[in-house]
């Protein structure tokens, strides 16, 4: 009989509810049940590489490391996990004339049919795709690989859409929802993002917040982790015109026309749902309306002028700000740019917690130049490709653990 490995072993009493320090078990993490499992393999990987980073010893703020796997971020701990650069979604385009249609949700049963009409058209949208309606629909895989081979962005929107807020709340109600914590929280973003690698083989970096809801400490985890959480300053309503009798494809573009008006002179991001037939119908409308009015339709990463997907050179479980120069030479042996950090955002929203009512009261977040941390205080560490790709293809173990490695050397984590 074959031995089966140790990693498989531990991933099934992960999955299966046991106690692991990694993640919460499935029971806290799977609230409504009957959930699928993230993609085992993926997660093995994951396990594997952190524990090489981080280790098994206590974990004390001013250590030097930010140890996310112990619910570290920068705001529970700045002196290990630095200044937090992200303390509210962006909001709006960087360009006022850039438009961003972008669909939550999926994918569904209309995403196919949208991308065409999207194509079709010749615009750019973005897809925020819900992890465990990606494990359970495998024959949807082509769709949203398709949808990125046209240029569209694929993001996250979560495991299992539970919010990011406060109370937890998922939709319908489900018994006992609370605020999460920062592992579970990172729980919800790390299994959607293992999911997508899964199904496209990119990880995304553009992470939707369910019902556009979060707190200060939600915000912290995501920086931390290297997400850039996305809002938006139109909301279609169409969840809502859907519950309506008599519902039109019109009702919807007449949202989102009304939302232009008031905010015009900035650049926009549109929210609605690929899974409402009503509201993918409406799209040939709406861009046409979003063109009349002199807008551009773009993906979110030409929105918002960061990349995408996490690159070769950028950590596969933290923001690249914790071993830039590392980053650099990766990327500079792979012949690529570094990656842009999304440290370097930051917001004047003065809220901690937006509802569904995107229209009210959300100011834009600035998008200013990048304010990290001087090469001359950086350590370099050259990188090794002896060891086995444990992702896909796109990390080696020993490139990850050598950055980590300078960050921590250089105190700078």
């Amino acid at each position: 009989m074959r031995a089966v490995p140790l990693v498989i072993l531990v991933l099934v009493a992960v999955l299966t509810g046991s106690t692991h320090a990694a993640f919460p078990t499935k029971s806290e993490w799977c609230l409504r049940g009957g959930c699928s499992d993230p993609p085992v393999s993926l997660l093995g990987a994951t396990t594997a590489l952190e524990s090489k980073v981080f280790g098994s010893s206590a974990v004390s703020c001013g250590d030097g490391v930010c140890n996310v796997v112990a619910g570290e971020h920068c705001l529970s701990c700045p002196s290990d996990c630095g200044k937090c650069g992200l303390t509210a979604p962006v909001v709006r385009c960087r360009n006022s004339k850039h438009a961003a249609l972008s669909f939550d949700d999926g994918p569904g049963p209309y995403t196919e049919t949208l991308v065409n009409t999207l194509n079709s058209l010749k615009v750019k949208a973005t897809f925020f795709v819900i992890g465990d309606t990606v494990m359970k629909n495998p024959q949807l895989h082509r769709v949203i690989k398709a949808a990125m081979s046209a240029g569209h962005d694929i993001g996250l929107h979560t495991y299992t859409h539970r919010s990011l807020g406060g109370t937890g709340r998922m939709d319908p109600p489900v018994a006992g929802s609370r605020g999460m914590t920062a592992i579970e929280v990172r729980a919800e973003a790390l299994f959607n993002d293992l999911a997508v690698q899964n199904a496209i083989g990119v990880r995304p970096r553009f992470l939707r917040l369910p019902f556009l809801e979060y707190t200060s400490n939600s915000m912290a985890v995501l920086d931390t982790l290297g997400y850039v959480p996305v809002s938006v300053n139109i909301d279609s309503s169409d969840w809502r015109v859907a519950m309506l009798p008599n519902t039109t494809a019109d009702m919807i573009a007449s949202n989102v026309a009304s939302g232009m008006r008031s905010v015009q002179g900035s650049g926009i991001i549109i929210l609605q749902h690929d899974t409402l037939e009503k509201s993918t119908l409406a799209i040939p409308q709406i861009v046409s309306s979003l063109q009349a009015s002199g807008y551009t339709l773009v993906s979110m990463s030409t929105c918002l002028g960061l990349p995408g997907y996490r690159g070769p050179a950028d950590s596969p479980i933290l923001a690249s700000r914790f071993a830039p120069e590392s980053a650099k030479l990766l990327a500079s042996e792979a012949n690529k740019p570094p990656a842009i950090d999304n440290s370097t955002l930051a917001s004047n929203n003065k809220t901690n917690a937006v509802g569904d009512g995107a229209n009210s009261g959300i100011s834009s977040p600035q998008l200013p130049g990048d304010n990290s941390k001087t090469a001359d205080k950086q350590k370099k560490e050259p990188a090794s490709s002896s060891a086995p790709p444990p992702f896909g293809g796109l990390w080696s173990t020993s490139s990850i653990v050598a950055a980590s490695i300078a960050c921590i050397a250089a105190a700078m984590c």
